[in-house]
């Protein structure tokens, strides 16, 4: 790279004429592939990219001009904070209805009303969720790979022997929900 100084200004700052040599070919102007040659397309002959004005600031002027684009950025930020207010969008409370049954790893027996079963297929078979409510209107949830058959028709009440996995609040419904496994139907 060929350099050379144009001026000095009052604070010192350095202004020079530069001559970044070719990245393409190196500096010869010639452009190889391989197997042919050709002239540089990316300083077309040259040997040198186009002339550039470079300027090396003193450390001093350096640490004035990085204070005032910080004070720059400051302000505009202030200006952009005072156009836009930070709306907190207010968090509804509402009465979460129904209760748990048992406690989890609990084993309990139940009569439940059967409402809902949906099914998909999965890479492993289909899986199937029930979906129960004890006689207080409890909201029960069974997930399985196993169909109880045409025998249990929705809205009939069962007996259940089943252990407690887990309790959840179902925010979409906003209700307590127990999650069962190992269900057995008694009767």
């Amino acid at each position: 790279m060929e350099r050379e100084l144009i001026r000095i200004d009052r604070n010192g700052t350095k202004y020079w004429k530069t001559k970044p040599i070719c990245n393409r070919c190196g500096g010869s102007g010639v452009w190889t592939n391989g197997l042919s040659k050709g002239i540089c397309y990316g300083c077309s002959g040259g040997g040198y990219k186009s002339e550039r004005i470079v300027k090396e600031y003193t450390p001093e002027h350096e640490a004035k001009l990085e204070k005032r684009r910080i004070e720059r950025l400051n302000k505009k930020a202030k200006e952009i904070a005072k156009k836009t207010p930070v709306k907190i969008p207010k968090i509804k409370q509402t009465e979460i209805k129904g209760n748990h049954i048992g406690g989890i790893g609990e084993k309990v027996e139940l009569d439940v009303i059967y409402e809902d079963y949906k099914s998909w297929e999965t890479p492993f078979g289909w899986q199937g969720i029930y979906i129960l409510r004890d006689l207080d209107g409890n909201l029960i949830t069974w997930k399985t790979s196993s169909y109880l058959g045409s025998e249990v028709r929705r809205g009939n009440k069962i007996r259940i022997k089943a252990t407690v996995k887990e309790h959840v609040v179902n925010s979409y419904k906003n209700e307590k929900e127990t999650h069962v496994q190992r269900v057995k139907i008694l009767d």
